[in-house]
């Protein structure tokens, strides 16, 4: 799927957005590899984007990347997250049972 989107400059992509991983984070993004602080834009089309707020001129890719990839990426790794809490108190709930037995 291609479309444009025409905020502060004529962007137009073909299927997914991200242009820069940045230091293999996913999910919502909190700085750009330049170290500026993310904006997050909307086209006119309402869609709505992660970009840098840098401008720099160093030929490299700056981030960019679409809001809902971003969603469903940060709500993966809180799933994930989610699950290793979940395994980690079943853990402890087994070594305080342990324990009761050793002092029982």
């Amino acid at each position: 799927m291609t479309f444009s989107c025409n905020s502060d400059t004529s962007i137009s992509y073909s299927g997914s957005y991200r242009s820069y991983l940045g230091h293999g984070r996913v999910g919502i993004p909190k700085k750009c590899r330049c170290g500026c602080d993310v904006a997050l834009r909307k086209c006119d089309d309402g869609t709505k984007f992660y970009t840098s707020k840098g401008n720099t001129m160093d030929g490299e890719p700056h981030l960019r990347m679409w809001w809902d990839e971003a969603i469903v990426e940060e709500l993966g790794e809180l799933k994930d997250s989610l699950a290793d809490l979940c395994t980690q108190v079943q853990d402890m709930a087994m070594d305080c049972g342990r324990l009761e037995k050793l002092l029982g």
